[in-house]
């Protein structure tokens, strides 16, 4: 019963960790949105995105790579992509230095 109930209170703080990070992450993306969408518009252009895999990543994005992440994330009209989809973003650049770092 010992097991079952330090398995349980594995589990109680694992899900209170995962709430926890929620608001974290949103503000670590609000800060970067903020220190790379240089104009201000709310939204990060072609060049702010490369802006932003370098200083986030260290990792220079390929433009075909770029080309087909605008094609993804920038709905029509937009002027970049969204605070909305930095989430997206992120794993885009992520999966695009995986491929070139290999």
């Amino acid at each position: 019963q010992a097991l079952k109930a330090m398995k349980s209170a594995d589990d109680s703080k694992d899900k209170v960790l995962r709430k926890l990070a929620g608001p974290r992450r949103a503000e670590k993306q609000r800060v970067a949105m903020q220190r790379y969408d240089t104009d201000a518009d709310g939204f990060l252009c072609r060049g702010e995105i490369l802006a932003y895999a370098q200083g986030e990543y260290g990792f220079d994005l390929p433009e075909v790579d770029l080309d087909r992440i605008c094609r993804h994330l920038v709905k029509g009209g937009c002027a970049g992509v969204e605070f909305e989809d930095l989430q997206l973003l992120s794993s885009a650049v992520g999966i695009s230095r995986d491929a070139v770092v290999g």
